[in-house]
């Protein structure tokens, strides 16, 4: 059976919401006023009642509501509560943020952590300045008692709500900050991670601890930045001596870059650190990409043998960082494995010696260049042949895109190849008029024999002209 005092609320309502007139409107809703006043909260069908009437279109009444709801105790109202902090009306976020302050009970805390997005996105409101509800709710979370609560809370957290639970975290006692330190280096979202290792930059003992513990983090932006912040602190020679070798065989080439930087400015012996590894056997896979970096980066050409041996390996990594260390140590002698790795089975190792011609790190012959396209075509494999031919001139590169679309005979190369050339013609700069009359003949020629010209006749001469091409 519906509430009586519901029933006597939605029959005031009726008669408030077919008000005719400025008086009898002000009439009606006194008396819905009233029945507000007087409100069982406890009654979760009251409550319901009062959560929908917090979006009625008169502030009077959301006002009300809003004020009676800081009895409430479900989620359901602690989200009215906080919807009302953005209010148009200035008294119900006043009413919003005075009956959110009784909510705040212990019991609620559930309730509380499930909305915490909610709450934290109110901080991007542009209505007004939420800082003291916010604030209100933080220190509510700070209470000795909810501790375990928010604890487990932050661990499953993620993003925003993450990011505010370890701003409050790292104001908490000194006695729970060890918790936070575990809790917050091995969080899975990265930037909560990255948040921390900045905050521990100023927090003395406990901040080396945990940048020490980030030395290992999976982020390698973390990494890098942990190993910065111990690095200017200020610890002995045998210190500093402890942080470079992990890091100087770190796989992330950005924090191999930092710790290379460190040794130098150190009386670090790289060399002899080098060659303590052997051959390195001993090291782990991740730690064996990081050596190969070094061996690079030494100068000293009697590592090459190391690094030829590693670009033999079956693993494309080991490949890629092999051919990387060969390019950084020997450019003059990095033409053989680039001209092997364009080759190679792994399509990201082929990428990789794209990339080092492309960047003019290595320079390959035109010998070279034609071993390569004459063993590309004949194992028919037409997307490196495309990439391989832009390290040709312009017009030699048209040319040969013409000329490859006689050798590949099926709809889907014929395709791909006509496109190649319909964006080689967009960027003609220089009229075939002016290149030595053998190229243009050979151009014409490859052109007509291609059939491109009956294609593009009645379209795209805005991008090319094909009378020069006839």
């Amino acid at each position: 059976m519906e509430n009586r005092w519901l029933q006597a609320l939605n029959e005031r309502l009726l008669r408030f919401n077919r008000s005719l007139d400025w008086p009898t409107y002000k009439a009606n809703r006194a008396q819905v006023l009233e029945d507000l006043a007087e409100a069982d909260v406890t009654n979760p069908a009251v409550e319901k009642g009062l959560v929908e009437l917090a979006r009625s279109g008169d502030g009077y009444l959301r006002e009300a509501a809003v004020r009676q709801l800081r009895k409430g105790c479900s989620e359901a109202a602690w989200q009215v509560l906080i919807k009302c902090q953005n209010d148009w009306v200035p008294q119900v976020r006043q009413a919003a943020l005075a009956s959110a302050g009784m909510f705040l009970k212990t019991e609620r805390l559930p309730v509380v952590l499930a909305s915490l997005n909610a709450i934290v996105r109110l901080t991007g409101k542009s209505r007004t300045d939420h800082r003291r509800f916010v604030d209100q709710v933080g220190a509510f979370l700070d209470r000795q008692e909810h501790r375990p609560a928010v604890l487990a809370h932050f661990r499953k957290s993620r993003g925003p709500v993450a990011g505010f639970l370890l701003s409050r975290l790292l104001g908490w006692p000194q006695e729970v900050q060890a918790e936070v330190v575990r809790l917050s280096t091995r969080h899975k979202d990265a930037i909560v991670r990255s948040r921390f290792l900045a905050a521990c930059q100023t927090q003395g003992a406990v901040g080396e601890e945990a940048l020490r513990v980030l030395l290992d983090d999976r982020f390698p932006g973390n990494r890098q930045k942990a190993f910065l912040a111990l690095w200017r602190r200020d610890l002995s020679s045998a210190e500093r001596a402890s942080l470079l070798p992990k890091t100087l065989l770190d796989p992330s080439g950005a924090v191999r870059e930092v710790a290379l930087w460190a040794a130098r400015q150190s009386a670090f012996d790289l060399t002899a650190f080098v060659a303590e590894q052997g051959k390195g056997e001993s090291l782990t896979p991740r730690a064996y990409l990081g050596w190969l970096h070094l061996l690079g980066s030494t100068g000293k050409t009697d590592c090459l043998p190391l690094i030829q041996a590693a670009f033999a390996d079956s693993r494309p990594k080991v490949r890629q960082a092999a051919l990387l260390a060969w390019v950084a140590l020997s450019r003059e002698t990095a033409d053989a494995p680039t001209s092997q790795a364009m080759l190679d089975v792994s399509p990201k190792v082929a990428k990789l010696a794209g990339q080092l011609l492309r960047k003019g790190k290595v320079a390959l012959s035109g010998t070279q260049l034609q071993w390569i396209a004459e063993e590309l075509e004949s194992c028919g494999d037409l997307d490196r042949l495309l990439a391989l031919s832009l390290r040709l001139p312009y017009w030699e590169r048209l040319l040969y895109l013409l000329e490859l679309q006689a050798r590949f005979g099926g709809a889907k190369e014929q395709t791909q190849i006509a496109g190649e050339v319909h964006a080689c013609l967009q960027r003609q700069r220089y009229a075939l008029n002016g290149q030595a009359p053998e190229l243009q003949a050979r151009v014409r020629r490859a052109m007509q024999q291609s059939g491109l010209i009956d294609v593009w006749r009645n379209f795209d001469k805005t991008i090319v002209s094909l009378e020069q091409f006839l």
